[in-house]
């Protein structure tokens, strides 16, 4: 984050973003966006859309080209790395591909400062939230739903690929930080198998209903609301950053698979058992293989596991010193009142069923199909545990959000935005989601 976020300073010519951190504490990482600096991206945003209209669309189109780049350069990166034979050379590949890797996403980043942030944009277009998040809806499929849709076609014999085809292209798409290339062969033809010929015709039908609805609603908003041509381009816009959230989300889960080839071959240069090389990649700093050899890399990433914290403004913290710092950026007052926790609706609907809190890697395997997925906020890796959950709920994060995005796609009940849900709840808890009134409802706690 911090490097993409330098990218992102260069590239504007400025320091757009000053003060955010990226922290890590108890295997729980957050990254703080301060307001002062939300602020001074859309000034500088606006600014340039004085002199330049088209200035969002061109910022559109210069991060797809550069996500495009990447996944075309996928195999050649691989080649590279398989022709590295000592770990100082491979060192060295990894921080160049790091600095790769950031310029490719920096834009991305910009993309969410401005499209975020839900308030702003319900009184600067004079809407409510729930029309605000149909009109930033984009009308094109992101890439959960494309997946779906891909399998279904295959199902109906209407595809012009084979399930070999399929997983290749699709080997990514269940990635995390942990687990990769999940998607083979083997798993299509399993995902075919539970799927009837009728269920795949009614997913086609879902998806095509779906957009024909979305773009009826767009079209009954702007009947009814008289936007200036300026506001009306800029809603166009919005739709399309948010769009390019997920396919950004597309090309860290595709650099997930080769990022963790390269970890797993520099620690077994190292000679790192199999525990320690699970308390590496536990640890969440993969990108410190560039900075450190074998011993200095052990003993910061068991410091980082008790607590990082990586400043923008330079210099980073391990261990207790990142505590007072974590705390004192969090000073969010645990707060629920009859046994209740509000948020906001991403997706409505109303279900009830079992939380389960999801702050570290490991706790992806305790994840069971219908439990109720309560997380700080989620990431592309997150994907397979939203596709078995039965509801949504996150700390952090607006109409624009990863969660958001994915639960609209997925038709699950979704709050966002809670501050406290991961606070509050416990693995185990009974809870309502009432996505209706963006309320999460504690029917009966784990230890009563």
């Amino acid at each position: 984050m911090k490097a993409a976020i330098e990218t992102l300073n260069r590239w504007a010519g400025e320091a757009l973003v000053k003060d955010e951190f990226y922290s890590y504490k108890d295997r729980h990482a957050t990254i703080f966006i301060y307001q002062d600096d939300v602020q001074r991206v859309r000034k500088y945003l606006f600014n340039k859309l004085k002199s330049n209209p088209s200035y969002l669309n061109e910022i559109y189109q210069e991060a797809e080209k550069r996500f495009k780049y990447s996944i075309q350069h996928l195999n050649t990166y691989k080649n590279e790395v398989e022709a590295i034979k000592d770990p100082a050379s491979l060192r060295k590949w990894i921080g160049s591909f790091i600095v790769h890797v950031t310029d490719t996403t920096a834009l991305g980043i910009l993309a969410e400062l401005f499209a975020g942030y839900d308030d702003f944009w319900v009184k600067y277009f004079r809407v409510s939230k729930e029309e605000l998040a149909i009109i930033m809806a984009p009308i094109e499929l992101g890439i959960v739903k494309t997946f779906e849709r891909e399998i279904a076609l295959l199902k109906l014999g209407l595809s012009d690929k084979n399930s070999a085809k399929l997983a290749s292209d699709y080997q990514w798409i269940l990635n995390n930080y942990r687990q990769t290339d999940k998607v083979t062969e083997a798993y299509i033809l399993e995902q075919l198998k539970k799927i009837s010929p009728d269920e795949a015709r009614a997913v086609l039908d879902d998806i095509k209903s779906d957009e024909e609805k979305l773009k009826l609603q767009k079209f009954k908003f702007f009947k009814k609301v008289e936007l200036t041509a300026e506001k009306a381009i800029l809603l166009d816009d919005l739709a399309s950053l948010v769009l390019l959230q997920d396919k950004r989300k597309e090309v860290i889960l595709r650099i997930n698979s080769l990022f963790k080839k390269v970890c797993r071959k520099l620690l077994d240069m190292y000679e790192v058992s199999d525990q320690d090389g699970e308390l590496v990649l536990d640890s969440g700093f993969c990108t410190w293989f560039s900075d450190f050899e074998k011993h200095d890399l052990l003993t910061y990433c068991r410091m980082a596991l008790e607590g990082f914290c990586w400043p923008v403004d330079g210099g980073w913290l391990t261990g207790k010193q990142v505590i007072e710092k974590y705390e004192k950026e969090t000073q969010d007052e645990v707060v629920s009142q009859n046994d209740q926790i509000r948020g906001q609706a991403a997706y409505k609907g109303k279900i009830k069923g079992v939380a389960k809190i999801v702050l570290k890697n490991s706790d992806f395997e305790g994840f069971n199909q219908g439990d109720i997925l309560v997380a700080s906020m989620t990431r592309p890796e997150f994907i397979p545990l939203m596709k078995m959950a039965s509801a949504i709920v996150t700390d952090e994060g607006g109409i624009t959000c990863h969660a958001a995005i994915v639960a609209r796609e997925m038709k699950k009940p979704c709050i966002i935005g809670t501050k406290i849900a991961t606070k509050v709840l416990h693995d185990g808890d009974e809870v309502e989601v009432d996505a209706d009134k963006g309320i999460v409802r504690i029917i009966k706690e784990v230890n009563s």
